[in-house]
């Protein structure tokens, strides 16, 4: 009996030392995975997760142990843009959580907000629900209101509630995450500079470009060092930057983060991942501004086909896609390929958002355009108009868009000689873009020159020279102006002085115009 005994312990230490082995084996592979994928090392992180999994297959493990490794699956197909699959693995991750631990325990709580951050990037707004509101609850009770996981969960809701028309309580969320993080986790964390960036991103979405400037620049650098300049996190960071950078004017600066971005996401990520679409759209937006129309629209194609594959469904971020290259077809005079686009965009927002959403006027203003061009002047004024009045609610009266549509109205308004119409909507344009973007922004140098000439007509001479003034100022304080915008600025303000009978002054504006002029080529053209 004694030897019985002794061959029974035998086998169930063996059992457990077996067990633990295997346990032990299973966590040194989620470690390691988890660790490749902090680092970027997608290829390293697949390989270590597969075999958790593996091990976890072997033990016949359903509990908490499995819910975490598919969760980190779940997160590693979503770095790789693989959403479905990644779907697939947070349910059954969801699933194995909640039947281990029950709905009310925190893991649970977390797999619910990932589940709806992954219904967000897919365009599955409506199957988000309140799986925000009850992670946040279920986390906030149970780990309390300063725990970095609930700071990770405020995130996700900051960028549901931003995608979906709530950029006030988005901004509100983040904020409260970024205190959160930095008072859990200290300033140098990484965690810290995702918070930055997406506090800096409300900030954008409301037009506050200017205080979200040191935010973002803050974002970038704290990701930079802390999880190097070719993680995906550090690019997603950049590419806000230089979003925001070319919304102020910094064409150039903004050109070379997203070329950097573009060139690291690829050799990381392959050249199919959606998440290059962020800078091939700002690359695009930059070859615009500079005329060069083929670069933009094969930039601006390239993320919009990225984005198709990725969301078979379609995004708000597909559906502002299709609108940058629709302009860019209908500025080569593709008016047909342009309305297609327009049209789709619009659908897909009438899809996706609720009606008082302010992303619903930018297919106004894109239909808009698309009736100028097409030879429907007071069309479009009234599409502008109607843009003007309901985003002064939905966006607020000095946002950038809101600014920037009124003044293609200012320039309708010139089109069907209504000059007190074009100078009303040209003085409001300046009073707002000045307020947000500062007073030495480019765009303000068109709309003190097009103010001028109105001002001309309406026999104001002196106001129209002091228009004409600030708007050579602007060119002058922004680098790279002595081009063709300051050169057609001061032939036009010459000729203005010759006409009104002031040739002395019309000679100094000659004269400096001469110092730029390109020089002529042989035959006269220069």
């Amino acid at each position: 009996m004694t030897t019985l005994r002794r061959h029974r312990k035998l086998l169930l230490y063996c059992v457990a030392a077996g067990a633990f082995a295997q346990d032990s084996a299973w966590k040194a592979a989620l470690d390691s995975g988890r660790q490749a994928m902090a680092q970027a090392d997608y290829r390293a992180a697949e390989r270590h997760l597969e075999e958790a999994l593996q091990t976890c297959r072997a033990m016949g493990i359903q509990d908490r142990r499995l819910a975490e490794t598919l969760l980190s699956a779940g997160a590693l197909q979503l770095a790789l843009g693989r959403y479905g699959e990644a779907e697939a693995n947070h349910r059954d991750a969801y699933a194995a959580a909640n039947q281990s631990l029950g709905g009310d325990h925190p893991v649970v709580a977390g797999i619910n907000s990932h589940l709806a951050e992954l219904f967000r990037l897919r365009g599955s707004y409506a199957s988000v629900g309140n799986n925000h509101e009850s992670a946040i609850g279920v986390l906030e009770e149970a780990l309390g209101p300063s725990h970095p996981e609930l700071g990770k969960a405020l995130l996700r809701r900051a960028r549901f509630r931003l995608a979906t028309g709530a950029p006030v309580e988005a901004l509100e969320d983040a904020r409260r995450a970024l205190e959160i993080q930095k008072t859990g986790l200290g300033a140098q964390h990484f965690e810290v500079g995702l918070a930055l960036r997406d506090v800096a991103e409300a900030q954008i979405e409301r037009g506050q470009y200017l205080p979200a400037r040191p935010l973002a620049e803050e974002s970038f650098r704290n990701l930079e060092a802390s999880l190097g300049p070719g993680h995906p996190a550090t690019a997603a960071s950049s590419d806000l930057l230089a979003r925001l950078l070319l919304a102020l004017g910094k064409t150039g600066e903004a050109q070379a983060f997203a070329a950097r971005s573009l060139a690291g996401q690829e050799r990381l990520l392959g050249s199919s991942h959606p998440a290059l679409a962020g800078p091939l759209l700002i690359l695009g937006a930059t070859a615009l501004s500079r005329g060069q129309l083929a670069e933009a629209q094969q930039s601006a194609d390239r993320a919009v086909a990225l984005l198709r594959r990725a969301t078979p469904g379609g995004t708000v971020e597909l559906a502002r896609a299709m609108d940058q290259l629709g302009e860019i077809v209908l500025r080569q005079g593709n008016q047909s390929r342009a309305g297609s686009l327009f049209l789709e965009a619009r659908e897909l927002r009438r899809e996706l958002l609720p009606s008082a959403h302010a992303d619903h006027g930018e297919s106004v203003r894109t239909f808009a355009l698309l009736r100028r061009e097409q030879g429907n002047p007071a069309e479009a004024r009234s599409m502008l108009e109607e843009y003007v009045n309901g985003s002064e609610r939905s966006l607020g009266p000095d946002h950038p868009n809101r600014a920037a549509a009124m003044s293609k109205l200012a320039e309708l308004c010139l089109e069907l000689q209504s000059l007190a119409d074009a100078a009303r909507w040209l003085r409001l344009s300046l009073s707002a873009r000045e307020k947000v973007l500062g007073s030495a922004h480019p765009v303000l140098a068109k709309d003190s020159r097009l103010l001028a000439q109105v001002l001309g007509a309406q026999g104001q001479p002196d106001d129209a020279i002091s228009y004409f003034e600030k708007a050579i100022a602007v060119l002058q304080q922004s680098p790279g102006s002595e081009d063709e915008a300051m050169l057609m600025t001061l032939e036009i303000y010459e000729a203005f002085l010759r006409r009104i009978g002031r040739a002395d002054q019309a000679a100094v504006i000659q004269s400096r115009a001469s110092q730029i002029r390109p020089p002529a080529r042989p035959g006269g053209r220069p």
